[in-house]
């Protein structure tokens, strides 16, 4: 759960107010959020996090008021998501399992973190190198959704494990269709450089804990180049990682998607380390 509202939901049973948590447990298909996505509840009506926005987040809403009623023993929700739901204009569909529960401000002390919180790895380019570290970030506890502008190298059937796997027409349309968050990890691997350029500026208007950068030092700093003319520091920028990985002098893509593999599991660590 992402760690700002675990806090501010703690200081909202302490004023005196019952809270009602929305977490996602698991999701099957196209979801607007992953596991571990959090949204809160307050009896004086303030709301913390999201579960998807839109009229999946109106649904859960409306089953968490009616939960100030329910004792503090958790019901697991089932919510189908489809574009009557959640406002899309295609007809793909998923479901995600919701646990509501009610926690009493006579007990603020039986409020805990439920689990900790989920990381999702967003990797841009289902080739070779994408290809290859899917199932290394799936092994290590990522949420992996595989995105692709070109349809038969975003199939299920090549990525039958990951939690999405979805054909874009646009790199940058993932963008409308998720919300990112502190727990997200984009991996930018596009066989484009303009691609991964685009991906990088719109990356970067919206919440990440990582962004990685496939490339050369000279083509990486030519996309840098590219950001910098239109105003934007990403060069400057701590949370961007260009060229991708730890320096193992890697060379295949299995031996590439362990060099990123080492170097967000220690970022990640570090992340969890300066909240705790």
């Amino acid at each position: 759960m992402p760690e700002k509202i675990i806090d501010a939901a703690r200081q909202i049973l302490l004023e005196g107010n019952d809270i009602v948590t929305a977490e996602i447990i698991s999701t099957t298909g196209s979801t607007p959020r992953h596991r571990g996505s959090l949204m809160v509840l307050a009896e004086d009506g303030r709301k913390l996090g999201t579960v998807g926005g839109g009229r999946i987040e109106a649904e859960v809403t409306d089953i968490c008021r009616g939960a100030f009623d329910r004792d503090t023993e958790g019901h697991l929700h089932t919510i189908g998501i489809t574009s009557q739901i959640d406002g899309g204009d295609d007809c793909d569909c998923g479901t995600a399992d919701i646990m509501i529960r009610h926690y009493s401000k006579e007990h603020p002390e039986d409020f805990r973190e439920i689990s900790e919180p989920s990381s999702a790895a967003y990797i841009f380019g289902c080739g070779y190198v994408g290809a290859a570290l899917e199932p290394v970030l799936r092994y290590v506890g990522f949420d992996t959704v595989m995105i692709d502008d070109r349809a038969e190298f975003a199939s299920s059937e090549k990525f039958p494990y990951a939690s999405d796997v979805i054909a874009v027409r646009s790199f940058t349309d993932i963008f409308r269709e998720r919300e990112m968050d502190e727990n997200s990890y984009i991996f930018i691997l596009s066989y484009s450089q303009m691609s991964n350029c685009d991906i990088l500026r719109e990356a970067l208007k919206h919440q990440h804990a990582y962004i990685g950068l496939l490339g050369s030092r000279r083509k990486t700093a030519n996309v840098f180049a590219l950001l910098e003319w239109e105003g934007i520091q990403a060069a400057a920028d701590d949370t961007v990682y260009a060229p991708i990985g730890d320096d193992i002098s890697a060379e295949s893509p299995e031996e590439i998607a362990v060099s990123i593999a080492a170097q967000v599991i220690r970022i990640r660590a570090e992340k969890r380390n300066s909240h705790g």
